[in-house]
Protein backbone atom coordinates (compact mmCIF):
# COMPACT_ATOMS: atom_id res chain seq x y z
CA UNK A 1 0.00 0.00 0.00
CA UNK A 2 1.39 3.01 -0.88
CA UNK A 3 1.92 5.87 1.70
CA UNK A 4 0.78 9.54 0.96
CA UNK A 5 3.07 11.77 2.75
CA UNK A 6 2.60 13.83 5.50
CA UNK A 7 3.72 17.13 7.29
CA UNK A 8 5.94 15.27 9.24
CA UNK A 9 7.47 13.56 6.39
CA UNK A 10 8.12 16.92 4.44
CA UNK A 11 9.51 18.49 8.01
CA UNK A 12 11.83 15.27 7.82
CA UNK A 13 12.79 15.21 4.22
CA UNK A 14 13.39 19.78 4.56
CA UNK A 15 15.64 18.90 7.70
CA UNK A 16 17.71 16.30 6.18
CA UNK A 17 18.10 18.42 3.29
CA UNK A 18 18.79 21.44 5.16
CA UNK A 19 21.49 19.26 7.18
CA UNK A 20 23.19 17.45 4.31
CA UNK A 21 23.91 21.30 2.89
CA UNK A 22 25.13 22.39 6.26
CA UNK A 23 27.41 19.55 5.75
CA UNK A 24 28.99 20.65 2.43
CA UNK A 25 29.01 24.09 3.93
CA UNK A 26 31.11 23.24 6.45
CA UNK A 27 33.03 20.66 4.20
CA UNK A 28 33.96 22.86 1.59
CA UNK A 29 34.55 25.89 4.12
CA UNK A 30 37.29 23.31 6.02
CA UNK A 31 38.94 22.01 2.71
CA UNK A 32 39.19 25.77 1.19
CA UNK A 33 41.03 26.45 5.01
CA UNK A 34 43.39 23.88 5.73
CA UNK A 35 45.02 24.41 2.26
CA UNK A 36 46.33 27.32 4.15
CA UNK A 37 48.17 28.17 7.26
CA UNK A 38 47.13 29.83 10.30
CA UNK A 39 45.62 33.34 9.53
CA UNK A 40 48.32 36.05 9.45
CA UNK A 41 46.21 38.75 10.02
CA UNK A 42 44.94 39.83 13.80
CA UNK A 43 41.50 40.59 14.56
CA UNK A 44 40.67 39.25 11.13
CA UNK A 45 37.12 40.45 11.09
CA UNK A 46 37.34 43.63 13.43
CA UNK A 47 35.60 41.41 16.58
CA UNK A 48 38.25 42.83 19.24
CA UNK A 49 37.66 46.46 19.72
CA UNK A 50 38.64 48.86 22.75
CA UNK A 51 34.96 51.03 22.67
CA UNK A 52 32.60 50.81 20.63
CA UNK A 53 32.38 53.45 17.93
CA UNK A 54 30.44 56.19 18.37
CA UNK A 55 31.15 58.68 15.55
CA UNK A 56 33.37 58.86 11.79
CA UNK A 57 36.75 58.07 11.08
CA UNK A 58 36.87 55.46 14.31
CA UNK A 59 38.67 52.58 12.68
CA UNK A 60 41.35 52.86 15.29
CA UNK A 61 38.89 51.41 17.79
CA UNK A 62 39.18 47.81 16.18
CA UNK A 63 42.11 46.78 18.04
CA UNK A 64 45.60 46.71 15.76
CA UNK A 65 43.67 48.47 12.98
CA UNK A 66 44.63 51.54 11.82
CA UNK A 67 43.85 54.99 9.80
CA UNK A 68 45.89 54.55 6.06
CA UNK A 69 44.87 57.10 4.63
CA UNK A 70 42.01 59.50 5.44
CA UNK A 71 38.74 59.16 7.12
CA UNK A 72 37.92 55.07 7.25
CA UNK A 73 34.76 54.11 9.74
CA UNK A 74 34.24 51.29 11.93
CA UNK A 75 30.77 49.65 12.99
CA UNK A 76 29.99 47.24 15.74
CA UNK A 77 26.49 46.48 16.94
CA UNK A 78 27.37 47.17 20.44
CA UNK A 79 27.34 51.08 19.13
CA UNK A 80 24.23 52.86 20.69
CA UNK A 81 23.69 55.10 17.76
CA UNK A 82 22.24 53.46 14.14
CA UNK A 83 24.65 55.42 12.36
CA UNK A 84 27.37 53.57 13.59
CA UNK A 85 25.88 50.08 14.62
CA UNK A 86 25.24 46.59 12.36
CA UNK A 87 23.50 45.23 10.29
CA UNK A 88 21.85 49.47 10.15
CA UNK A 89 24.24 52.13 9.87
CA UNK A 90 24.39 55.34 7.92
CA UNK A 91 26.17 53.09 5.15
CA UNK A 92 23.20 50.74 4.42
CA UNK A 93 22.19 47.83 5.60
CA UNK A 94 24.24 44.86 5.77
CA UNK A 95 24.86 42.14 8.15
CA UNK A 96 28.30 40.78 9.08
CA UNK A 97 29.92 38.44 7.21
CA UNK A 98 31.45 37.37 10.43
CA UNK A 99 30.49 38.25 14.42
CA UNK A 100 29.11 41.58 14.81
CA UNK A 101 31.63 43.82 13.57
CA UNK A 102 33.19 45.13 10.05
CA UNK A 103 34.93 48.34 8.65
CA UNK A 104 33.68 50.52 5.46
CA UNK A 105 34.97 53.62 3.79
CA UNK A 106 35.70 55.06 0.37
CA UNK A 107 37.56 53.53 -2.59
CA UNK A 108 36.50 55.94 -5.48
CA UNK A 109 35.73 59.80 -6.15
CA UNK A 110 35.22 60.91 -9.50
CA UNK A 111 36.93 64.33 -8.58
CA UNK A 112 40.07 62.80 -7.57
CA UNK A 113 42.48 60.15 -6.33
CA UNK A 114 42.32 60.73 -3.25
CA UNK A 115 41.83 57.36 -1.46
CA UNK A 116 40.37 55.60 2.16
CA UNK A 117 42.56 52.73 3.55
CA UNK A 118 42.69 50.68 6.59
CA UNK A 119 45.60 49.25 7.82
CA UNK A 120 47.30 46.67 10.47
CA UNK A 121 51.14 44.87 11.42
CA UNK A 122 50.83 41.00 10.45
CA UNK A 123 51.45 38.68 13.24
CA UNK A 124 54.83 38.22 11.67
CA UNK A 125 56.80 39.35 8.69
CA UNK A 126 56.20 37.50 5.59
CA UNK A 127 59.19 34.95 4.17
CA UNK A 128 60.34 35.99 0.78
CA UNK A 129 60.00 33.57 -1.48
CA UNK A 130 57.10 32.01 0.02
CA UNK A 131 53.90 31.58 -1.77
CA UNK A 132 50.99 32.93 0.46
CA UNK A 133 46.87 33.01 -0.50
CA UNK A 134 45.10 36.31 0.71
CA UNK A 135 41.00 36.15 0.75
CA UNK A 136 38.62 39.20 2.03
CA UNK A 137 34.67 39.63 1.97
CA UNK A 138 33.49 42.70 0.39
CA UNK A 139 30.14 44.76 -0.49
CA UNK A 140 28.91 47.75 -1.92
CA UNK A 141 26.98 50.09 0.39
CA UNK A 142 24.87 52.70 -1.90
CA UNK A 143 23.59 55.06 0.56
CA UNK A 144 26.82 56.63 2.13
CA UNK A 145 26.44 60.26 1.11
CA UNK A 146 24.68 59.48 -2.30
CA UNK A 147 26.70 57.23 -3.21
CA UNK A 148 26.00 54.83 -6.53
CA UNK A 149 29.36 53.78 -7.90
CA UNK A 150 30.59 50.38 -8.49
CA UNK A 151 34.47 49.54 -8.83
CA UNK A 152 36.89 47.06 -9.41
CA UNK A 153 40.64 46.57 -8.04
CA UNK A 154 40.03 46.67 -4.77
CA UNK A 155 42.69 44.80 -2.91
CA UNK A 156 45.47 44.10 -0.79
CA UNK A 157 49.14 45.82 -0.85
CA UNK A 158 51.58 44.74 1.64
CA UNK A 159 54.40 46.88 2.78
CA UNK A 160 57.03 47.12 5.09
CA UNK A 161 55.99 50.84 6.01
CA UNK A 162 53.47 52.25 8.35
CA UNK A 163 51.35 54.78 7.23
CA UNK A 164 49.23 55.47 10.19
CA UNK A 165 47.80 58.75 10.29
CA UNK A 166 46.95 58.43 14.12
CA UNK A 167 43.61 59.40 16.19
CA UNK A 168 44.11 62.49 13.88
CA UNK A 169 43.27 61.06 10.96
CA UNK A 170 40.29 62.82 10.49
CA UNK A 171 42.25 66.08 10.30
CA UNK A 172 45.54 64.85 8.50
CA UNK A 173 46.97 65.11 5.11
CA UNK A 174 46.94 62.06 3.01
CA UNK A 175 48.94 59.15 3.63
CA UNK A 176 51.86 58.08 1.09
CA UNK A 177 49.86 55.58 -0.45
CA UNK A 178 47.80 58.49 -2.46
CA UNK A 179 48.32 59.10 -4.94
CA UNK A 180 47.27 55.60 -5.97
CA UNK A 181 50.48 53.41 -7.01
CA UNK A 182 48.16 51.49 -9.82
CA UNK A 183 49.66 48.41 -8.04
CA UNK A 184 48.68 45.66 -5.69
CA UNK A 185 49.55 42.05 -4.78
CA UNK A 186 45.87 40.97 -5.08
CA UNK A 187 42.82 42.45 -6.60
CA UNK A 188 39.27 41.93 -8.17
CA UNK A 189 39.26 42.53 -12.07
CA UNK A 190 35.67 42.48 -11.90
CA UNK A 191 33.59 45.32 -10.42
CA UNK A 192 31.63 44.60 -7.25
CA UNK A 193 28.36 45.33 -7.60
CA UNK A 194 26.36 42.92 -4.73
CA UNK A 195 24.87 45.11 -2.45
CA UNK A 196 22.63 42.42 -0.47
CA UNK A 197 25.35 39.60 -0.25
CA UNK A 198 29.24 39.15 0.60
CA UNK A 199 31.67 38.87 -2.05
CA UNK A 200 35.25 37.17 -1.61
CA UNK A 201 38.24 38.66 -3.39
CA UNK A 202 41.03 36.10 -3.53
CA UNK A 203 44.52 35.73 -4.64
CA UNK A 204 47.70 34.23 -4.43
CA UNK A 205 51.24 35.73 -4.52
CA UNK A 206 54.95 35.57 -3.79
CA UNK A 207 56.15 37.85 -1.15
CA UNK A 208 59.24 39.50 -2.94
CA UNK A 209 60.26 41.43 0.38
CA UNK A 210 59.93 40.69 4.72
CA UNK A 211 56.78 42.81 4.69
CA UNK A 212 55.04 43.39 7.73
CA UNK A 213 51.95 45.33 6.93
CA UNK A 214 49.01 44.62 5.30
CA UNK A 215 46.80 47.48 3.34
CA UNK A 216 42.81 47.28 2.12
CA UNK A 217 41.61 49.18 -0.36
CA UNK A 218 41.68 50.44 -4.00
CA UNK A 219 45.27 50.83 -5.29
CA UNK A 220 44.62 52.31 -8.48
CA UNK A 221 43.82 55.85 -9.96
CA UNK A 222 40.22 56.90 -11.57
CA UNK A 223 42.41 56.03 -14.78
CA UNK A 224 42.60 52.68 -14.40
CA UNK A 225 39.72 51.93 -12.00
CA UNK A 226 36.57 50.72 -13.95
CA UNK A 227 33.35 51.87 -12.47
CA UNK A 228 29.42 51.28 -12.97
CA UNK A 229 26.51 53.48 -11.76
CA UNK A 230 24.29 51.89 -10.54
CA UNK A 231 21.43 54.50 -9.82
CA UNK A 232 20.77 58.28 -8.95
CA UNK A 233 22.53 60.45 -6.41
CA UNK A 234 21.52 62.90 -3.68
CA UNK A 235 24.75 64.56 -4.84
CA UNK A 236 26.89 65.09 -8.33
CA UNK A 237 29.75 63.57 -7.30
CA UNK A 238 29.96 60.19 -7.89
CA UNK A 239 31.49 58.18 -4.83
CA UNK A 240 31.57 54.25 -3.91
CA UNK A 241 32.25 52.74 -0.31
CA UNK A 242 32.41 48.87 0.46
CA UNK A 243 32.47 47.10 3.59
CA UNK A 244 35.23 45.38 4.41
CA UNK A 245 35.39 41.66 6.23
CA UNK A 246 37.17 38.50 7.20
CA UNK A 247 40.57 39.15 6.04
CA UNK A 248 42.82 36.49 5.50
CA UNK A 249 46.60 36.30 4.81
CA UNK A 250 48.23 32.68 4.99
CA UNK A 251 51.09 30.47 3.22
CA UNK A 252 49.61 28.35 0.65
CA UNK A 253 50.88 24.76 1.75
CA UNK A 254 49.54 23.11 -1.73
CA UNK A 255 50.71 24.40 -4.25
CA UNK A 256 53.93 23.06 -5.62
CA UNK A 257 57.64 24.12 -4.34
CA UNK A 258 61.24 22.86 -4.71
CA UNK A 259 63.66 23.40 -2.63
CA UNK A 260 67.37 24.43 -3.70
CA UNK A 261 68.73 20.72 -3.26
CA UNK A 262 65.78 19.93 -5.39
CA UNK A 263 66.48 21.91 -8.28
CA UNK A 264 70.73 21.20 -7.89
CA UNK A 265 71.25 25.28 -8.08
CA UNK A 266 74.82 25.68 -8.78
CA UNK A 267 76.62 28.61 -7.18
CA UNK A 268 80.42 28.91 -7.52
CA UNK A 269 82.00 30.12 -5.71
CA UNK A 270 80.29 30.47 -2.44
CA UNK A 271 81.46 32.16 -0.34
CA UNK A 272 81.66 34.95 -2.78
CA UNK A 273 83.87 37.57 -3.75
CA UNK A 274 82.96 40.17 -6.05
CA UNK A 275 80.92 37.62 -8.51
CA UNK A 276 79.78 34.47 -8.51
CA UNK A 277 78.27 32.05 -10.93
CA UNK A 278 74.60 30.93 -10.97
CA UNK A 279 73.32 27.82 -13.11
CA UNK A 280 69.98 26.17 -12.27
CA UNK A 281 68.31 23.01 -13.81
CA UNK A 282 64.79 24.49 -14.15
CA UNK A 283 63.44 26.44 -16.84
CA UNK A 284 63.56 30.03 -15.87
CA UNK A 285 62.65 32.20 -18.89
CA UNK A 286 59.66 33.66 -17.08
CA UNK A 287 60.74 34.12 -13.56
CA UNK A 288 63.42 35.86 -11.66
CA UNK A 289 66.64 35.77 -9.25
CA UNK A 290 66.44 37.90 -6.28
CA UNK A 291 69.04 38.39 -4.07
CA UNK A 292 68.16 39.55 -0.70
CA UNK A 293 69.94 40.57 2.32
CA UNK A 294 69.30 39.22 6.04
CA UNK A 295 66.53 41.53 6.59
CA UNK A 296 64.59 40.65 3.51
CA UNK A 297 65.36 43.77 1.71
CA UNK A 298 66.15 43.55 -2.19
CA UNK A 299 70.01 43.62 -3.25
CA UNK A 300 69.43 43.03 -6.52
CA UNK A 301 67.79 41.07 -9.49
CA UNK A 302 68.38 39.08 -13.00
CA UNK A 303 67.86 36.26 -15.13
CA UNK A 304 70.22 33.38 -16.39
CA UNK A 305 67.51 31.03 -18.96
CA UNK A 306 69.07 28.18 -17.89
CA UNK A 307 72.91 29.09 -18.63
CA UNK A 308 75.75 29.79 -16.26
CA UNK A 309 75.12 33.59 -15.98
CA UNK A 310 78.10 35.74 -13.91
CA UNK A 311 76.83 37.93 -11.49
CA UNK A 312 78.89 41.18 -9.95
CA UNK A 313 78.99 41.51 -6.33
CA UNK A 314 81.59 43.87 -5.41
CA UNK A 315 79.15 47.04 -5.05
CA UNK A 316 77.01 44.73 -2.26
CA UNK A 317 78.34 44.84 1.41
CA UNK A 318 79.90 41.58 3.10
CA UNK A 319 77.37 39.61 4.73
CA UNK A 320 74.71 36.68 4.83
CA UNK A 321 72.12 36.54 1.54
CA UNK A 322 69.56 34.63 -0.26
CA UNK A 323 69.90 34.29 -3.38
CA UNK A 324 65.93 33.37 -4.25
CA UNK A 325 63.95 32.50 -7.76
CA UNK A 326 60.45 31.69 -8.18
CA UNK A 327 57.52 31.59 -10.99
CA UNK A 328 54.38 30.42 -10.82
CA UNK A 329 55.16 26.93 -10.51
CA UNK A 330 58.47 26.64 -9.00
CA UNK A 331 59.95 28.35 -5.86
CA UNK A 332 63.48 28.03 -4.23
CA UNK A 333 66.22 29.52 -2.26
CA UNK A 334 69.69 29.23 -1.29
CA UNK A 335 72.18 30.59 0.88
CA UNK A 336 75.27 32.74 0.20
CA UNK A 337 77.75 34.52 2.07
CA UNK A 338 79.54 37.43 0.22
CA UNK A 339 82.53 37.85 1.74
CA UNK A 340 85.21 40.95 -0.03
Amino acid sequence: MKTQPTAANHLFNYSSLTFRLILIFHFSFFIFHSSFSQNLVPNPSFEEYTECPDGQCQIMRATGWMSFGYTPDYCNSCCIFNSFSTPNNAFGFQVPADGSAYAVFGCYSETSNIREYIGIELIEPLAVGVKYCFSMKVSLSIKTYGSNIAINRIGALFTNVSYDLGEDSCSSVPSGLNPPRNFAHVYSDSIITDTANWVSIRGTFVADSAYKYIVIGNFFDNTHTQYLVLGDTIVNIKLSYYYFDEIFLGIDTVSATHTSQDVNLSINPNPVGDCFFVKPNVLTTEGWFYLFDIYGQECMRFQCHNKTTKVMTNRIPSGIYFLRYYNDSVTFSKKIIIAH
